[in-house]
């Protein structure tokens, strides 16, 4: 599906699907339980969507997440973490939101103790 896609970004393909449906980005957001302006940020890449939200894009657009999640894993250059990232998105949405809470976790845990060594 995306074979006349490749080279754009996450944002840009999610902006192409949703046009091409004829949707606004607030019947977007509607649709996947966001705010409107979360679908902007979305399309102009100035955040990436949660696997939750990955999950319901491409439900909504009626794609693999895989072929959405593909463009999110590119982003990087750490092969490792590109193959992570594509295990969390073959998890139902729940053990997803796991990964997700576990990640934010450590992420609280790190800045936690950066902010105890400042002492």
């Amino acid at each position: 599906m995306f074979d006349n896609l490749s080279g754009l970004t996450l944002g840009q393909k999610i902006s192409y699907l949703r046009k091409q449906r004829g949707w606004t980005q607030q019947e977007l957001a509607e649709k996947i339980s966001v705010h409107g302006r979360h679908v902007t940020r979305l399309e102009h890449d100035k955040m990436k969507p949660s696997p939750a939200t990955l999950a319901q894009l491409s439900q909504v657009f009626e794609v693999t997440s895989e072929a959405l999640a593909d463009a999110v894993a590119k982003a990087t250059d750490n092969p490792q973490l590109q193959s992570a990232v594509q295990m969390v998105y073959q998890l139902d949405p729940d053990d997803q939101s796991m990964v997700v809470r576990f990640v934010q976790a450590l992420f609280a845990k790190k800045r936690m103790e950066q902010a105890l060594s400042f002492r």
